[in-house]
């Protein structure tokens, strides 16, 4: 199947924020790191990049051995290939990522967005790194 990969590189800030709003540099950031995804793009993938890229960056990283895959910085039915069916594969699973498929006409796996949540959370992961007594006091970091 092929994936319309999504490059929420800020997913842990709107996991932890109930009513996030990315600012402009994120954003920002979220366009430069596009391109990376191209390290998990298989062939026929799409690359959702919220503006458009110049072609320098993608064509270095292909240049330097990456899949090529398409970018694209809208995302409507119709741009996506129609042939076989999509996916969404985001960098990190959100609300808004789910929205996002659901708008561009791609599919979502079942995802449990409240799970997601918990294990992003730094309260889960302490509490997780203490029952497995791996969690490191501050005089073990000098």
């Amino acid at each position: 199947m092929a994936r319309l990969l999504y490059g929420n590189f800020d997913v842990e800030h709107e996991l932890a924020t109930p009513h996030y709003n990315r600012p402009q540099r994120l954003a920002r950031l979220n366009t430069e790191l596009a391109p990376c995804l191209l390290a998990l793009a298989d062939s026929g993938d799409q690359i959702w990049c919220p503006e458009p890229l110049s072609e320098d960056p993608a064509r270095t990283l292909t240049d330097a051995g990456l899949r090529s895959a398409g970018f694209l910085s809208s995302c409507s039915e119709g741009e996506l290939p129609q042939e076989l069916p999509v996916e969404l594969a985001p960098w990190g699973w959100s609300r808004a990522a789910v929205a996002f498929a659901r708008q561009a006409g791609v599919e979502v796996p079942h995802v449990d967005l409240d799970a997601v949540r918990t294990a992003n959370s730094r309260g889960f992961s302490f509490a997780l790194e203490t029952s497995l007594e791996v969690s490191a006091s501050p005089r073990d970091s000098c």
